[in-house]
């Protein structure tokens, strides 16, 4: 195939502004609104009996006669100037009866005059008959061919030319024939031939779609001027867009020449605003045809461009049903489906017949299905980044992937066509691939010679249009509107039913999160309340209203403020308004009223969270009355010490009573998730001992059924601390190896992180002895170290390392409200992400936690907080972000007899 030359020049040409006219008629311009003549062409006395240079200054009256001067004021005045053009008059200065139409162009009236005459077209077998427009055939026209066809018959029997053609122009603007009429003048046949774009350049079509019929009556005429001459480019040049008698471009009246055309006529076909065609009708010798003729024919073409529209939108229609019965076909498999990647195959031929494609290619949430014929991966990656290129609206779309990049020639066969679609911006997409359909073009003449450029440097058109045939190849059937309307409509399900499973399996996460918070926060021995940003109570626990006093309905979807009125002027309500604006927590004791046993307090703890805020409150009345009582008994100490000191000694113990009930609040939230740790160990072994059990391998059931008894142990313990918590019972400390208590555990925490991570413990040789609660303590290392692996996605290492320690040693946070004095250190180190500055802030807060929805409560950190303070010791962290944590557990040196190492 030949390169095409370049025919921009034909593009660029002016042809609205000839200056020149077709000799058939005259024409003169004038000024609006005085109407005196400022233009006219050179052969004006012909007609009007006038000179043009005598017509240049007259009014318009002068020369048609006051009648039709009137008439055409009247028209002007009332928008209506269709309404008397065209209009017969008899010139003032002539005894020749004119036909006289008119156009107007900005402040310019153009009149154009034709003599009265009949149809001397001499092909026309009944002269003067026209007959009617055909309207039932047009309407009964089921398809473009078919309307086509009749607009040739018609055309030719209105006209009486040797040979009707009518083409259509394709997305490229090239033509091709789809009708002919002809008689034994023109023995070659046109249909199915192609005509290049470059045939009717862009300004030529520009102008037959304004100006919708054109006639040369004699191709061979000599151009009239329009007087005065104005040059090029000149400001008073006259708009002739909308002229009969227009001249026309000498390359074109040479084209016709070259194709044995003496006269023609060209009604141009519309779809919508666009040009969708044109009727040319070809005559081997000169023919004017005739006013009525003419008007006829354009009329037909107006009808027949709505009829072509109204086929068009039927065929839209149909096509656009038959994809919506495919698309409505994918949302329903979807929708019966729970597994998307199954549905997505399921639905395959569907979605291929939906934008008929012949492969799909489906990216989604990193999955990649495809669909229908095999195409490379590297092909169809190449499409997707070459059309990445040129996307518009989120869609792209090409039949010719090889003009995009010449990368993909090789892939035409399977992949010349595609539609791209963007289905999010971390890669996911739709792409919808046809494969090469080879075409065998007939061209009326060779299309890459179309012109001669002689040294003149004229353009001269080609000199044969016989029969020149190519095979057109890298193209792929066109993508019409339906077709992309269909891609995005699938791309709208995909995503749609995406966003759908997705929230499927947040919102059961949630609800599993919720539900399993929401016992916690029912079995806790203190109030809870939720607060939003508005101060709302989304919620509070059973406790909360017994403290309170109140019952739910009192209290759930009301604002603090309406339910304690007195609150918001008070210490608590400043600091609740506080700690919403500031996101920070805070702590009060409040004085809420009188009881049986004297007056009511409360100890609040305020924390931000992300409703709103979440308070925790804990009945301390028993606590503040024996203060009370305190400062009674200190006022009278002196006269009453001796009868009082075994009073005070019971008051004492209350009140230590009171504050361990206190830290049980903090702590049974914590060892309900601890518990839960328990349980996954005891699940690990039964799943174990079942596996071997199906192996019938029974040598290592032991080992299994004494993990999960250890594990089962150590949960009876835990819900017996409780309970004990809860009797007011002193926890069961005892003097302790902790070394030996480490190694005992070691294979429930292997267990519990998995083989992905590995666990090393360091002790010293001559570790102390500290005295506290050994199952706690079990409780807390298993906590941490799972807490390790969190932190630890790809894996890594968990060390416990076991130190003696004084407490001017210690290091990490909150290690300054350790004591002097001799310590053990157990220190858990992970290698994962670490935590950055404000996470440490919050570590030990309740609720608190960086995982996600179902992965943890945020009670652990605070229930080894409180446990290691019971014990007298301290809990401190060293962390960096990216370089891991270390939490260190400093227990007491027990001195109460020889230490284990000593």
């Amino acid at each position: 195939m030949s390169p095409p030359l370049d025919l921009s020049v034909c593009d660029k040409e002016s042809i609205h502004d000839p200056e020149l006219i077709q000799p058939f008629g005259a024409l003169l311009a004038m000024e609006m609104p005085d109407l005196r003549v400022t233009r006219a062409s050179g052969n004006l006395e012909h007609l009007l009996g006038i000179a043009a240079s005598d017509a240049i200054g007259r009014s318009l009256r002068d020369l048609i006669g006051e009648e039709p001067f009137g008439q055409l004021v009247e028209a002007l005045h009332n928008g209506e100037l269709h309404s008397i053009s065209p209009m017969l008059v008899r010139p003032s200065e002539s005894d020749r009866t004119c036909h006289m139409y008119y156009n107007s162009t900005g402040t310019m009236l153009i009149a154009e005059f034709e003599a009265e005459q009949e149809d001397t077209s001499s092909q026309t077998r009944h002269p003067g008959l026209i007959g009617e427009l055909p309207f039932p055939a047009i309407h009964g026209c089921s398809s473009h061919v078919e309307l086509a066809q009749l607009l040739a018959r018609e055309m030719r029997r209105v006209t009486g030319f040797d040979r009707v053609i009518v083409y259509r122009f394709d997305e490229d603007w090239h033509g091709v024939v789809i009708a002919e009429e002809r008689n034994e003048r023109y023995t070659h046949s046109f249909l199915g031939h192609h005509f290049p774009a470059s045939d009717i350049p862009v300004p030529a079509r520009k102008l037959f779609s304004l100006n919708r019929l054109r006639m040369i009556p004699d191709v061979a005429y000599a151009p009239v001027p329009v007087l005065p001459h104005v040059q090029t480019g000149g400001s008073t040049r006259l708009d002739m867009t909308y002229c009969m008698l227009r001249n026309v471009a000498p390359v074109h009246l040479e084209y016709l020449g070259n194709m044995d055309v003496r006269a023609s006529l060209t009604v141009s076909i519309m779809c919508g605003d666009r040009l969708w065609g044109m009727v040319t009708c070809h005559n081997k010798t000169p023919a004017l045809v005739s006013l009525q003729a003419r008007q006829h024919c354009k009329v037909l073409g107006e009808v027949a461009s709505y009829a072509v529209a109204s086929i068009a939108r039927s065929e839209q229609m149909e096509k656009g049903e038959m994809r919506r019965r495919e698309l409505k076909r994918v949302q329903d498999i979807f929708a019966d489906s729970t597994d998307f990647p199954e549905a997505i195959h399921t639905a395959a031929s569907s979605m291929l017949h939906a934008v008929d494609a012949d492969s799909l290619v489906i990216r989604l949430n990193g999955q990649v299905f495809e669909l229908g014929a095999t195409v490379p991966p590297a092909a169809y990656e190449l499409v997707r980044e070459s059309l990445e290129k040129e996307l518009r609206g989120g869609l792209a779309y090409s039949r010719n992937m090889s003009v995009l990049n010449a990368g993909l020639a090789s892939a035409a066969r399977s992949a010349s066509g595609a539609v791209y679609c963007r289905l999010s911006e971390h890669g996911d997409y739709l792409l919808a691939l046809r494969s090469e359909v080879v075409e065998a073009r007939n061209w009326a003449g060779n299309p890459y010679k179309p012109i001669d450029l002689p040294a003149s440097g004229r353009l001269h058109p080609r000199q044969s249009f016989e029969l020149w045939q190519e095979s057109v190849r890298g193209y792929s059937k066109r993508w019409e509107s339906v077709d992309l309307d269909a891609a995005k409509e699938l791309r709208r399900l995909l995503l749609e039913r995406s966003e759908q499973i997705a929230r499927k399996a947040f919102e059961g996460a949630w609800l599993q999160e919720r539900d399993r918070s929401s016992d916690i926060l029912e079995a806790m021995g203190e109030g809870f309340l939720l607060l939003d940003r508005d101060f709302t109570i989304l919620r509070i626990n059973a406790e909360g209203l017994r403290l309170t006093g109140k019952n739910a309905e009192e209290v759930t979807g009301r604002k603090i403020w309406d339910v304690w009125p007195d609150a918001y002027d008070s210490l608590s309500g400043q600091s609740y308004r506080r700690a919403m604006q500031e996101r920070i927590s805070m702590s009060l004791e409040k004085d809420i009223g009188v009881g049986p046993q004297g007056p009511l307090w409360v100890h609040i703890r305020i924390y931000p969270s992300s409703d709103g805020l979440a308070l925790f409150f804990s009945d301390i009345s028993k606590r503040k009355n024996m203060e009370a009582a305190l400062r009674s008994m200190n006022d009278t100490l002196e006269e009453r010490v001796a009868e009082r000191t075994e009073e005070l000694k019971r008051t004492h113990e209350q009140l230590l009573q009171s504050q361990k009930m206190e830290a049980l609040g903090q702590l049974t939230g914590g060892i309900a998730h601890d518990f839960n740790n328990l349980l996954s160990s005891i699940v690990s072994s039964h799943d174990m001992l079942r596996l071997r059990l199906e192996q019938g391998n029974v040598r290592e059931l032991e080992r299994y059924v004494g993990t999960a008894s250890r594990a089962t142990e150590r949960a009876a313990n835990l819900t017996q601390r409780l309970l004990s918590f809860a009797r007011k019972q002193d926890l069961k400390a005892t003097p302790l190896d902790v070394s030996k208590l480490v190694e005992s555990v070691r294979e429930l925490i292997e267990q519990a992180v998995g083989s992905s991570v590995r666990v090393e413990m360091i002790a010293d040789d001559a570790l102390w002895t500290t005295f506290c609660d050994a199952h706690q303590l079990e409780n807390a290392l298993l906590n941490l170290a799972i807490n390790a692996r969190d932190a630890m996605s790809q894996g890594g290492t968990i060390s416990v390392t076991m130190r003696n320690m004084t407490g001017a040693d210690a290091h990490g946070t909150t290690v300054a409200k350790l004591a002097p004095g001799d310590y053990v250190r157990i220190s858990v180190s992970d290698t994962g992400t670490g935590m950055p500055p404000d996470v440490v802030e919050r570590a030990f807060d309740p609720f608190f936690t960086t995982k996600p929805p179902g992965k943890g409560t945020g009670l652990g950190l605070s229930m080894i907080y409180g446990f290691v303070q019971q014990s007298g010791g301290a809990i401190g962290i060293d962390t960096e972000p990216g370089k891991g944590t270390t939490v260190h557990l400093y227990l007491p040196r027990y001195r109460g007899g020889e230490d284990m190492h000593s």
